[in-house]
This record gives C-alpha cells, sequence and structure tokens, in this order.
C-alpha cells in the first residue's frame, strides 16, 4: 500500500528530518530520497540506505508479525 500527499518545501524539510535524510549528504542518513514516476505523477520516495544483504527474510511477508 502507498500513500501520496501533496506537501510544500517545509513540509518535505521536516519530513527529511523526520526520515534522517540529509540532502548535502545522502549516504550519511538512514534513508535516500528519490523521485519515483507513479499514476499520480511524480512522488518523492524515501529509500532505506543500509546494506539488507545479510537480513533475515520475512517470508510471510507481513513485518508486523514476521513469521
Amino acid at each position: 500500500m502507498v500513500e501520496i500527499y501533496a506537501i510544500n518545501a517545509q513540509q518535505l524539510a521536516r519530513l527529511d528530518k523526520l526520515e534522517d535524510y540529509f540532502h548535502h549528504a545522502p549516504d550519511k542518513g538512514v534513508y535516500d530520497r528519490a523521485v519515483l514516476a507513479t499514476r499520480h505523477g511524480e512522488a518523492w520516495c524515501y529509500l532505506y540506505n543500509a546494506n539488507i544483504d545479510e537480513s533475515a527474510l520475512i517470508s510471510s511477508g507481513e513485518w508486523q508479525d514476521p513469521r
């Protein structure tokens, strides 16, 4: 499920802080930010910035109830 919101530059800056995104050094934060094409137009998306190769797979697909 995806939610898309229309926000202004000040709100985006607040989200960047919340998501630990640093526009001047995107590789230093927890998340990077990228523009994605959607059926509603382009949208910013936060992408996890760490290596997940060693992470455990959640076979159920339910991160809240990982079995």
